[in-house]
């Protein structure tokens, strides 16, 4: 028996069919039938050949006279050309439904053209519209209005070809909205159509399950399933396919929101550990101790200047969540800059202070070594970074705190586990080697991560299940990315903001630059050099560490080089790897163009040491392949100016803390996202001195506006290549909110209850976080609701079968 459940191999026999609606996400006929169409279009008026404009969008009816295969003049494209004539006059047609007056003129010609890579790929076309073929096509006339009106030509138009001319049938196509799918190759939208037509004209209106209750549709005045599905795909009117996207937009929402509810329900099963602690932290700084076994006003009483008003803000929600016995998942979103470690250290001194553990995580073993001795500072003389060695005891007059990374020696190691499993109270700030099944904190309490998009869903969740009680989570990042975004607009992640940079930092300005202007890049090397004559320091970014045929992608971070550490079978050292450091997202960007080739670490810094303005500047260099210590020293002698010019891959991307650094370049700018440029440039100008950050890459740059919102707008309308969108808005703009946005709406949500970050494989086909703000709002409460009286969802089995079909993504997303 078929139902929604039947896979698609059961119903379409052809195999490469089935796996070309694979590749768009369609696996059954529940997702054939609900699969939405990217948009709609009209026909339009029918126009004559004799009134054709150039420049103008037209729908013609037309037979096609010829149809020829072969190569664009330059022989670098197929091209299939076919001729059109003008059958729209309607008197004195022949019982075939031609004019005999017109056929075989050359007046009322029009030619049409589709290209391919490849002949095989315009066969599909070739085979439609072989001579003789009536068909209605729609699309844009090529040329500028003025233009001869002979040299127009119709590029890749949409049409419908008619099997037996009826006048009916057009006049239907040219008032009637007609579904325009998300297509791939061998698989047109138009042929995407024809089998979700099949599959409809099969149904019977009592076998389509409604997953919304019917008094939640009256309320909202939502079609039925069966009649969302008709609206969809043969709407008669615009309103009828509005109301059908409305249904699906509010039926996602729902299921998202009722996967929520459940995965919260499981969660708030498991309780926390409760950690009271005194929510004011508006006291001065005096350099002195606070009360008696009170660690935290200690803390804030010994720091070296006063926290700032949002930073207690932040710090009255953190110290409210993790009072109780709810577990806190909590996103700490700050610019760069703004005391994030300082208040996410406070709730880790709280755990200690309560008896309990915590575990700061870091993206790199730099970040991790850079953390570990800010904690040791801003803990001033209650950091016990050595065990016990002074004397102090744990959790009351001290906070113990270690340092555990995939080069921690084994002795340490071994140290730091016995102390986690026997539940000693301390703070544990390491990288991916936090991870290992072997370090068991069994009274883990608060875990806090550093960058968390530098992390994976199954990452965070094997730190999150290493104690005796669900610990408060608690991330931290200048600019989501979009699935962040999607969490906390759906509820499940509670967000602090902390938008108050500290006085006295510098402004940063930045700049696109197009590579093939030789003049531009060679000044921007002329000013590296006149930053560091001033005092200056300055970074060089590049994508890749050495030349490397290979091209593999960089999901290395500094830990995988101990790959045993983690869990995972013990593997050569990947000293070849020439990717940087885990460029974020970096799978997600758009296909490198055929033969360009990126800038490397290695061959960056040896061509700029032959420059003659560099020639008395010694140059670094940093990427994951150096081992720890070499790191390390690349990182001190850069801070202390003993190599002031830096070429690295994005192991500086987070952490690194040199007030001295005014500039910093970004080669190949466009490999990298949104929230990496900007964690990148906020590595400057962290101190008094002016910063300058360029952005090099091979594109022609406009004009950059300050208008965020109108970029954006024009990424959203697709008129803006994503890369271009992403520079500019990197451009515009310093506020890492306002670019989180941007991003969101260049990249969409994500897979909110998945491992997806970008929208690219998103399980939203219709809803947007950017406009759909109140559907998602009353589609959450309604949602709640529903499984708040029925946990289980027993009486309402569609939306439990949609619930369950997002897998284990309810699960990931309260872990991540």
């Amino acid at each position: 028996m078929v139902n929604l459940q039947t896979p698609l191999e059961r119903i379409v026999k052809a195999k490469s069919v089935v796996s070309k609606f694979a590749h768009l996400g369609v696996l059954t006929l529940g997702d054939l039938l609900w699969y939405p169409p990217r948009r709609t279009y009209r026909w339009g008026e029918l126009t004559r050949f004799d009134s054709l404009i150039p420049g103008a969008d037209v729908t013609v009816f037309a037979v096609v006279m010829d149809s020829r295969l072969g190569w664009t003049r330059r022989h670098d494209k197929a091209m299939l050309t076919v001729t059109l004539q003008d059958q729209l006059e309607t008197d004195a047609f022949d019982e075939g439904g031609f004019r005999p007056d017109l056929w075989g003129k050359r007046a009322n010609r029009l030619t049409v053209r589709f290209f391919a890579k490849h002949p095989n790929a315009l066969n599909m076309h070739a085979n439609r519209l072989e001579k003789g073929t009536l068909a209605v096509f729609a699309g844009r006339l090529s040329g500028k209005p003025g233009s001869r009106a002979s040299e127009a030509f119709l590029a890749h138009p949409e049409y419908r070809v008619l099997a037996d001319y009826d006048p009916e049938v057009v006049k239907t196509l040219s008032t009637r909205p007609q579904p325009l799918y998300h297509a791939t190759a061998g698989l047109p939208s138009w042929k995407i159509g024809k089998i979700i037509d099949t599959q409809l004209l099969m149904l019977n209106p009592a076998e389509i399950p409604e997953a919304i209750p019917d008094s939640l549709r009256r309320e909202r005045n939502l079609p039925d399933a069966y009649t969302a599905l008709l609206g969809l795909h043969h709407p008669e009117t615009d309103a009828q396919y509005q109301a059908a996207v409305d249904y699906l937009r509010f039926r996602e929402a729902f299921t998202l929101g009722a996967a929520l509810a459940k995965a919260r329900n499981q969660v708030q099963a498991h309780p926390a550990w409760s950690l009271p602690v005194s929510r004011d932290a508006s006291a001065p700084s005096t350099g002195e101790r606070g009360e008696p076994g009170d660690l935290v006003s200690q803390v804030v009483a010994g720091l070296p200047f006063q926290l700032t008003a949002g930073q207690c803000q932040v710090w009255d929600e953190i110290a409210g969540d993790i009072d109780r016995e709810v577990p806190m998942n909590r996103l700490l979103q700050g610019e760069v800059g703004s005391g994030k470690t300082v208040v996410s250290a406070l709730a880790c001194v709280a755990a200690v202070q309560n008896g309990f553990q915590a575990a700061f995580m870091a993206p790199t073993e730099v970040l991790a070594h850079q953390h570990f001795q800010t904690l040791n500072r801003l803990l001033g003389a209650l950091a016990d970074p050595l065990g016990e060695l002074s004397g102090a005891q744990p959790g009351t007059d001290s906070v113990p705190l270690r340092l555990l990374t995939g080069s921690t020696p084994a002795l340490e190691k071994r140290e730091i586990a016995d102390r986690g499993a026997a539940g000693e109270p301390m703070l544990v700030v390491g990288t991916q080697a936090l991870l290992t099944e072997s370090l068991h904190l069994s009274r883990l309490a608060l875990v806090v991560v550093d960058e968390q998009h530098r992390f994976g869903v199954e990452q965070r969740g094997a730190l999150l299940a290493k104690g005796e009680r669900a610990p408060h989570f608690l991330t931290m990042t200048a600019t989501p990315i979009p699935r962040t975004v999607a969490m906390t607009v759906f509820g499940d992640l509670d967000v602090s903001v902390l938008r108050q940079l500290p006085a006295g930092r510098a402004e940063v300005q930045t700049f696109l630059v197009n590579e093939a202007n030789v003049r531009w890049v060679t000044r921007a090397w002329s000013r590296a050099a006149e930053e560091i004559e001033r005092g200056g320091r300055v970074y060089v970014l590049c994508p890749k560490i050495a030349p490397d045929a290979s091209e593999l992608d960089s999901a290395d971070s500094a830990d995988l080089q101990n790959p045993s550490e983690t869990g995972r079978k013990k593997r050569k050292t990947p000293a070849k790897t020439s990717w940087g450091d885990d460029l974020a997202g970096f799978g997600e960007l758009e296909e490198l163009e055929p033969g360009r080739v990126l800038h490397t670490v290695t061959q960056t810094a040896s061509q700029l040491a032959e420059l003659p303005v560099f020639r008395d500047i010694q140059i670094g260099v940093a990427h994951s392949n150096l081992d720890s210590g070499a790191k390390q020293q690349a990182v001190a002698d850069f801070a202390a100016g003993r190599t002031p010019l830096l070429v690295s891959t994005t192991v500086v991307e987070v952490g690194m803390d040199v007030p001295e650094a005014s500039m910093m370049i970004i080669l190949d700018a466009d490999r990298y996202g949104i929230s990496q440029l900007h964690q990148l440039r906020g590595r400057i100008g962290r101190g008094s001195r002016p910063g300058v950050c360029l952005a090099i890459a091979p594109l022609d740059f406009p004009p950059v506006s300050d208008n965020l919102a109108d970029l954006m707008a024009q990424a959203g309308e697709g008129t803006l290549a994503p890369a271009l969108a992403r520079l500019l808005a990197f451009a515009a703009s310093r506020d890492g909110f306002a670019l989180a946005e941007a991003d969101l709406r260049i990249r969409r949500e994500g897979d909110v209850l998945g491992q997806s970050q970008s929208g690219r494989r998103s399980r939203l086909k219709v809803l947007s976080l950017v406009s759909d703000a109140e559907v998602i709002a009353s589609a959450k409460v309604a949602a709640a609701a529903v499984v708040a009286e029925d946990p289980q969802l027993s009486a309402h089995p569609e939306l439990a079968r949609l619930v369950f079909d997002l897998g284990e993504g309810a699960q990931n997303l309260t872990k991540s």
